[in-house]
């Protein structure tokens, strides 16, 4: 397993849940602590990034959870959790620590 992959904090954390991600072991979200920027956010049914931003992709109707390093570029794709299929995640729904 790559250090991405042991390392994303995947914890259900506050009310409502939320999933956290630690920000020094994922390259490109930046910006500290706080919420999860909507642009570096997806969620779709092929799981892929659709540019060079969404770093956080939520694939609805498997559940998983992927980090891309790079976006939409070749590679970079790790899977870091799995959680129910067709939830009604947003940017919101995640915390940058």
């Amino acid at each position: 397993m790559g250090r991405a992959a042991c390392c994303i904090a995947v914890a259900v954390i506050g009310e409502p849940p939320g999933v956290g991600l630690v920000d020094d072991v994922l390259a490109g979200i930046g910006g500290g602590n706080g919420t999860l920027t909507a642009d570096q956010f997806v969620k779709n049914t092929t799981g892929l990034a659709g540019d060079g931003n969404d770093h956080i992709i939520y694939e609805t109707d498997t559940g998983w959870l992927t980090y891309d390093s790079n976006g939409s570029a070749a590679g970079g794709s790790t899977h870091f959790a799995t959680l129910a299929a067709n939830l009604a995640l947003t940017n919101a729904d995640f915390v940058v620590v």
